[in-house]
């Protein structure tokens, strides 16, 4: 074969090799569908839940699931969307505050006044059953030198054994300001009340 036929085939083929395309990369993988939102009476009860089971204020919130409260965006008219699931409201009451100058009752009492909505979930947990539950609950409260709760028991109680066995898993949470006088015991009866219908005035 000739030198110069020879030098036509090899270039005609690097021409057509150069030609060619080169397959285009696959694209990448599409992104997870995103969760869907929940109902709005889905979300509406887990604000419920969240603000019944607050230790005062509305600490509960920082324990709600983060969806929840990102649900309350999705839906800018909450609450006047849909009304919120109505159950019994009630009263939880205290003792009066100490009369004496003892600095170990005073800072006491005003922790357990600042404890009043882990009360008030367990109250209002009974009333979902029986809507007029009312009575009292004793409770000892044994605290540690630290302040921490060590036992909580309910010696007496007229409201079942459904609300103390709450209280005495709940107020175990607590930590009272170091009492001067070392571990001890204290003793304090609660009330309990259902609250009167908005509207029992008007009628």
């Amino acid at each position: 074969m000739r030198p110069a036929l020879c030098a036509a085939l090899v270039a005609g083929l690097l021409v057509a090799g150069c030609g060619q395309r080169r397959p285009a990369p696959a694209p990448p993988p599409a992104p997870p569908p995103p969760a869907p939102l929940r109902s709005d009476a889905t979300a509406e009860q887990l604000v419920v839940e969240g603000l019944s089971d607050r230790d005062g204020g509305l600490a509960g919130i920082a324990g709600m699931d983060p969806r929840a409260i990102r649900q309350l965006n999705h839906y800018p008219d909450f609450p006047r969307s849909t009304p919120l699931p109505s159950f019994p409201r009630g009263k939880v009451e205290l003792p009066p505050p100490p009369s004496t100058a003892d600095a170990d009752a005073l800072s006491f009492d005003r922790k357990l006044r600042a404890a009043r909505g882990l009360i008030h979930s367990c109250y209002e947990r009974g009333l979902r059953g029986n809507p007029a539950l009312a009575g009292e609950v004793t409770l000892e409260i044994s605290l540690g030198a630290d302040g921490q709760v060590l036992s909580v028991a309910t010696p007496a109680s007229s409201v079942g054994d459904e609300i103390p066995a709450c209280l005495r898993a709940r107020l175990l949470r607590l930590r009272f300001p170091p009492p001067s006088r070392g571990a001890h015991k204290t003793r304090v009866t609660v009330g309990l009340r259902p609250a009167p219908a908005p509207d029992a005035g008007a009628r």
